[in-house]
């Protein structure tokens, strides 16, 4: 175990020990497995492994817990495709579950969220409608549960999706059920390497212990005061009962920081200590010297804040235009390192905040990326492309027939679409047997002219997979936007245009491979839709944060209903992860961070008066400076040591 605060070297640590396992003892690159969080962090170790080794031969399997899982699947399940639904369509298909149930006589005042939730913590812990847990559906009749979580299965294993709970869910019930599958797998990785341990839920601690039964080593690496996934099953105990799961398990310590001056260290240690309870203390120290302080700016509003934030990006960039006349470009700075727009992250609470940023300085010239899971997919006609491949390719779902109606021509009506639904839910259909079905037999309740424009419809599809096949992702795409209705929408005279040529470029990854690259949008998380080297502001959630660095972190919103944030309640259900999701936010800088806040704003659909939040009263303040920017033209912003306490 390998316990390693931030920017201490976790990836280069994890890539020099598998590298010597490689070089120095011998061993088989196929023999050793490391799997990660997020994709981003798994490009970055198989980068790092090639420029040691200089070949991509020998390399082990480096991955994600799910991506892993997902390869597994498709090595069991060979006679049929693994479609991996987004959340969006996982609602949709909870919702459609809900409303069978209720048809078939359920009475039940939840709405789909609550039982959305019940689902995912089951599948979390490995429970399937056949034996969930009571606890883990609070507030409901155990009955109510197991008849939704049952017709949501039915439905997702009628058209042969998965949702991303059940990437690790499934696995670990193939290892317990397929003897042969466990034995192949557990033969094959001898030596096991996890990056982020303090992150993992119940059912990846039970695949980890699984693999690592018999091997030859395994080794986990993480950092207990940056567990802040506890809304997904993560639990910081799993961490800390390492040794008792692995008697005789040696524990190092890494606590030089290589990322992060020491003002912003003791700032974070000040913030975290409060938490520190139950494991070793220990701080981080740094050989980089830097500004003796951090920054507080208060605005009078959200939008003044936002304002705020752009002139102050601004000033630092040296302003180079971006409409610096609308925020009344600042002419000097005591920063004076000049920086380019890629230097700043701008972190929040919840995704409401990001938007809002967003809109505001977008509108005012600063050139931003929004790094929300959704946000890359927010282009209707992009969305409509993606699902009109999966047809195609046949890895959609019943919903996708629906979201491409009017894409290509002929179209269906939104009434024949719904009617072909709910003829499929009737039949008992599967969805590959429904494109071949529909036009063998009539649909019940459509006129012979809607009969002909679907029959026409799932003709065209038809036809459209025989044009492209034998061509790579990308000259899917492109051919797709030609031939349809997107032709009219998507330009692809100007793939310079984001987040088209954002889309393409993805594309290129995966050569011919058409159903890795649908799979792979699924799994994408919101750190993952960080575009590296551009010249953008990056806007991204705290919890996107994890893993990322930049020079300049402003931390927005940082009043004392969102930082910690209570969800309308009088205090947070979870106060000491809120305060390592904050330690986690502070520690992403370089040089420099500055908490905003605004003194009034709407929350929850009321306005509320706000305070400084008290994870930043945790800080001495002589380690706090506040900034000051005037809104007219050509004022300094001031700087100043705190007296707010």
């Amino acid at each position: 175990m390998i316990v390693a605060g931030p920017g201490t070297g976790k990836t280069l640590t994890l890539t020099q020990r598998i590298t010597h396992f490689l070089l120095d003892q011998g061993i088989p690159g196929e023999r050793i497995l490391a799997v990660t969080f997020t994709n981003k962090a798994a490009r970055e170790m198989r980068t790092r492994l090639v420029e040691t080794l200089g070949t991509e031969n020998s390399l082990p399997e480096v991955g994600t817990f799910h991506s892993f899982c997902f390869k597994q699947l498709k090595s069991i399940f060979t006679d049929q495709p693994i479609r991996i639904i987004p959340d969006k369509d996982r609602d949709l298909l909870i919702k459609e579950a809900l409303s069978r149930a209720r048809s078939a006589g359920l009475s039940s005042s939840h709405d789909y969220r609550f039982f959305r939730d019940c689902i995912v913590r089951a599948k979390q812990n490995l429970q399937g409608p056949e034996d969930p847990a009571k606890t883990l559906c609070k507030h409901s009749d155990n009955r109510e549960f197991i008849t939704v979580y049952t017709y949501y299965q039915d439905l997702l294993k009628r058209q042969f999706l998965y949702d991303f709970e059940d990437l690790i869910f499934v696995t670990m019930r193939q290892l317990e059920q397929d003897a042969s599958f466990r034995k192949q797998l557990l033969s094959r990785y001898r030596h096991i390497f996890v990056d982020e341990y303090q992150d993992i839920n119940y059912g990846q601690y039970c695949l980890i212990k699984a693999l690592a039964a018999n091997n030859g080593s395994l080794c986990a690496i993480g950092d207990p005061d940056q567990s802040i996934y506890g809304f997904r099953g993560s639990d910081r105990r799993y961490f800390d009962r390492f040794t008792t799961d692995f008697p005789g398990a040696t524990v190092i310590r890494l606590i030089n920081n290589y990322r992060s001056t020491n003002t912003i260290l003791e700032a974070a240690y000040q913030i975290i200590e409060q938490d520190r309870t139950g494991h070793n203390s220990f701080r981080l120290y740094s050989e980089i010297n830097g500004e003796r302080t951090l920054g507080i700016m208060k605005a009078a509003s959200e939008k003044a804040e936002a304002v705020a934030i752009g002139r102050l990006i601004e000033n630092m960039v040296g302003g180079t235009g971006f409409h610096s006349i609308d925020f009344g470009k600042v002419e000097t700075d005591t920063d004076t390192n000049p920086r380019s727009f890629s230097d700043f992250a701008i972190l929040y609470r919840t995704n409401r905040q990001g938007q809002h940023l967003y809109d505001v300085l977008s509108a005012a010239g600063i050139p931003c990326q929004l790094a929300q899971r959704d946000s890359w997919m927010d282009q209707k006609e992009l969305a409509e492309l993606i699902v009109l491949l999966s047809v195609i390719e046949g890895s959609s779902n019943l919903k996708d027939f629906e979201r491409i109606r009017k894409t290509i021509h002929p179209g269906i009506s939104r009434k024949t679409a719904q009617q072909l639904k709910d003829w499929y839910l009737k039949n008992d259909l599967t969805i590959t047997d429904l494109r071949y079905t529909v036009r063998q037999f009539p649909v019940a309740g459509l006129t012979r002219s809607r009969q002909e424009r679907l029959y026409t419809f799932l003709g065209r599809i038809h036809t459209l997979g025989n044009e492209i096949e034998g061509f790579s992702v990308k000259e899917k795409l492109r051919y797709l936007i030609k031939n349809t209705r997107l032709s009219g929408r998507l330009n692809l005279d100007d793939e310079t245009r984001e987040p088209l040529q954002r889309l393409l470029d993805y594309s290129l990854h995966f050569g011919y491979d058409a159903h890795a690259f649908l799979s792979d949008l699924a799994l994408i998380q919101d750190a993952d839709r960080v575009a590296d080297n551009v010249e953008k502001v990056a806007l991204m959630s705290m919890h996107a944060s994890k893993g990322l660095e930049f020079a300049v972190v402003f931390i927005s919103g940082c009043d004392h209903q969102r930082v910690p944030y209570c969800r309308g309640k009088s205090a947070p259900e979870d106060l000491e992860e809120e305060r390592r999701l904050f330690y986690v936010a502070v520690t992403r800088a370089q040089e420099k961070v500055i908490f905003t806040y605004a003194l009034q704003g709407r929350l929850f659909g009321r306005m509320h008066q706000f305070e400084l939040s008290p994870f930043v009263k945790n800080i001495e303040k002589k380690l706090l400076a506040e900034y000051t920017v005037q809104m007219p033209a050509h004022q300094k912003p001031n700087q100043e040591q705190m007296q707010l306490f």
